[in-house]
């Protein structure tokens, strides 16, 4: 026979659970990768508002890719436009392994979640667009096992 009142626990423990999870971004976004195939001419493109020239922000990627990703790391050429108009041009290196080879991040099925930061405590002196372009740099032209590209933007708490 059905039990309501057990259900209805199980259902409730499970909602706080899940919006307990979700901590909430200034922004947060993700761009899918088409046949889990990142061409190397493909950029993934961003556009952050910054509505407060006073704060501090914090960058961070989050990058999903498949459990047969077949390197240890991901290079990237990052270009960041800010909202005054200067341009800064960055390259980065992603590790996704640990010392001991494994992958580190949140595995849900075959897929694994990594989130890494890239610029921490980072001020803009106008409010305005922040734009990001992402191109991967790897040897080959062509990346497989690369599911999704995000970008994480926390504004940070004012001492």
């Amino acid at each position: 026979m059905f039990n309501k009142g057990k259900y209805g626990l199980l259902g409730l423990m499970a909602l706080i659970f899940v919006f307990s999870c979700n901590q909430k971004h200034y922004y947060q976004s993700a761009i899918n990768v088409p046949g889990s195939t990142w061409h190397y001419d493909s950029l993934v493109h961003f556009v952050v508002p910054i509505n407060d020239s006073s704060a501090y922000y914090r960058i961070s990627f989050k990058i999903k890719h498949a459990q047969t990703y077949p390197y240890a790391n991901l290079w990237l050429k990052v270009i960041s436009k800010c909202p005054c108009g200067a341009v800064k041009i960055d390259t980065v290196n992603l590790w996704f392994i640990d010392s001991k080879n494994r992958f580190v991040g949140t595995e849900i099925g075959d897929t694994w979640t990594i989130v890494l930061p890239f610029q921490d405590s980072v001020k803009f002196p106008n409010n305005g667009n922040l734009e990001i372009y992402i191109q991967h740099i790897m040897r080959k032209n062509d990346v497989k096992g690369i599911k999704q590209i995000g970008i994480i933007v926390d504004q940070l708490k004012t001492k």
